[in-house]
């Protein structure tokens, strides 16, 4: 028997900061609303639910959640579902503007589903999405008796939450599935909770994302995926180390990562010089500033991804391979600092968001 769910007791969301609540149903946002009325044009793809999941958990036959897509550009609207670690196929599509989908899962016919995890319905990379309603045949746990699941979990894990705040690339523009960004796979592999606060088309270190970033404190390490979108150095850098340095009074002993630009071609072959300006000049600057600064790292844009196979025709985004070499690079240049010099983690318990 199909009964209705509530959410805050039956079904939580995950890496939402704030949940907004209309008269039809709750967006999930992944940053509070007072900074998202200070981004302008850049609110709307800030809105998006990146990173976000919807999670349950319990003794189940039958989920069904009724969703709406607020706004879509296109570059994501894939949802998956996920028990624990595992997925559970098929996944599926959102609809553009303004369509309502039913999302269903048959957990009986997937039979080891139990209560031993969640179920993590992952939300597109590039939808905002309102949820209508979440309905179960069966049996759901409250919230506040367990922990949600991310891969702090996992086996050998380094337990560390990692906020990334990037561009379309970190956002996850063009991936097939919203576990397939370089951001999730990387997180999967070192073990890490992931917050994914990429928004495509900026990324060139404004103000209020850096405001929004240093009132935070959800956590230990952060990284930086920033330039590709600047129009020119000596802008980009003034934005930088003011960027830089609001978030440092805030975090003053927190490791940064911040990475140049990747490789970005007009046409086939033929690498954009603007980029390669902004890269040689952000990495010079940020050589000089780690001198005072030893928690501040620099990854190298052309090292992360320095070879066009594995991008989209658009000679810039990533396609699925695009993502895990990334995913891949930043492994190797970030897992030895975070073991050499591993921060205290957050509180595995205190990640639940609670009902406003």
């Amino acid at each position: 028997m199909m009964r209705e769910l509530k959410y805050g007791q039956d079904w939580t969301f995950v890496n939402a900061i704030e949940i907004e609540d209309t008269k039809s149903g709750l967006i999930p946002l992944r940053f509070k609303r007072c900074h998202l009325s200070e981004m302008g044009e850049m609110a709307r793809i800030a809105r998006m639910a990146t990173g976000i999941e919807l999670q349950l958990r319990g003794t189940f036959v039958k989920i069904e959640v009724d969703v709406k897509t607020v706004f879509s550009d296109g570059f994501g609207e894939a949802v998956e579902w996920y028990w624990g670690p595992y997925k559970i196929l098929p996944h599926a599509k959102l609809g553009g503007d303004g369509m309502i989908t039913t999302l269903t899962l048959h957990v009986a016919s997937w039979s080891k589903v139990d209560s031993r995890y969640p179920v993590r319905l992952i939300f597109p990379t590039h939808c905002e999405v309102q949820v209508l309603a979440v309905r179960a045949d069966g049996d759901a746990m409250p919230v506040s008796t367990y922990p949600c699941f991310d891969y702090r979990q996992l086996p050998g894990a380094l337990g560390l939450r990692w906020m990334v705040h990037g561009d379309s690339i970190t956002q996850g523009a063009n991936c097939s599935v919203p576990s397939m960004t370089w951001v999730d796979i990387t997180a999967r592999t070192m073990g890490c909770k992931a917050i994914n606060l990429g928004i495509g088309g900026y990324g060139i270190a404004e103000p209020i994302i850096a405001k929004s970033i240093a009132a935070r404190d959800d956590f230990d390490v952060l990284s930086l995926h920033v330039g590709a979108n600047a129009k020119d150095p000596v802008t980009f850098l003034a934005n930088l180390d003011g960027m830089l340095r609001e978030i440092r009074s805030a975090h003053p002993a927190k490791p940064i990562f911040v990475a140049s630009p990747i490789l970005s071609m007009g046409k086939e072959g033929t690498p954009e010089p603007t980029i390669a300006k902004i890269r040689a000049a952000s990495e010079l600057h940020l050589s000089l500033l780690n001198k005072s600064d030893p928690h501040l790292h620099l990854l190298h844009g052309e090292t992360l991804f320095g070879d066009p196979n594995g991008m989209n025709v658009d000679y810039l985004h990533l396609c699925d391979f695009g993502f895990t070499r990334y995913a891949s690079n930043a492994i190797r240049l970030m897992r030895p600092v975070l073991e050499r010099d591993r921060p205290s983690p957050g509180v595995l318990l205190g990640d639940v968001h609670r009902n406003p």
